[in-house]
């Protein structure tokens, strides 16, 4: 075997012969002065014309994010958002065929092919995108401009809706410290003249709320609340 040193220095040797090759090959096909300062005259007009290409691509992706979200399409051009519904009817018309006519379930089943109609024609009109299960999807996402109404107004009108029924039975609550001489009692027992009037004074919770916290009487001071001893 040979020493360390003196297969280290062989094979150095053995690996110079290629690179002086390639040195030698990379010497001739260099090119010359008049064609290196060409190419430096026609960098900026590539660059430019890089740039110009990739901002046309990158208007063209931005474009086609509305157009084609995640896989999903409007679902009157969605092709699974037809074929539920051409699915959903022919059932239900199967079912009619074997229900005798003028009988109750017979309207009922009529109504319900009318039903599924309409709500599909309804979809189709919207701005709704539909995915491969040709269900709707909402979109969330702050970059799909035209699509907010399809999640901002269900989520304000249930936010509305729950402080309502908050609000009135805080009111309900409240009103009973003051009237009853047992206050846990109408709790119990509802009163349910003036739980109505507490639920046709919840309709305007947002201002009152905003009256309360303005005076300081939305919430409880601190000296107010126990704190158990840690």
């Amino acid at each position: 075997m040979l020493p360390r040193s003196l297969a280290l220095l062989c094979f150095g040797l053995v690996a110079a012969r290629p690179m002086r090759s390639t040195v030698a090959r990379m010497r001739t096909a260099l090119p010359s002065r008049t064609a290196v300062s060409a190419a430096k005259d026609s960098l900026p007009k590539k660059a430019a014309a890089g740039l110009a290409m990739a901002g046309m691509g990158a208007l063209a992706m931005a474009g086609g994010a509305h157009a084609d979200v995640s896989g999903l399409t409007k679902c009157s051009e969605n092709p699974a958002f037809k074929k539920r519904e051409t699915k959903e009817v022919k059932a239900l018309e199967k079912q009619l065929k074997k229900t005798p006519e003028g009988t109750p379930g017979y309207l009922e089943l009529s109504n319900r092919i009318d039903r599924t109609k309409k709500r599909f024609d309804a979809y189709g009109k919207t701005s709704l995108l539909c995915g491969p299960d040709g269900l709707p999807h909402l979109i969330v996402g702050p970059e799909f401009r035209g699509h907010e109404g399809e999640f901002a107004i269900p989520a304000l009108a249930f936010l509305y809706i729950n402080g309502w029924i908050g609000w009135a039975g805080r009111k309900y609550i409240r009103g009973n410290r003051n009237e009853e001489a047992k206050p846990t009692q109408t709790e119990i027992v509802l009163d349910m003249g003036r739980m109505s009037k507490a639920m046709l004074g919840g309709a305007a919770w947002p201002i009152e709320a905003w009256k309360e916290a303005k005076n300081g009487d939305l919430t409880a001071k601190a000296s107010d609340v126990t704190v158990s001893a840690k």
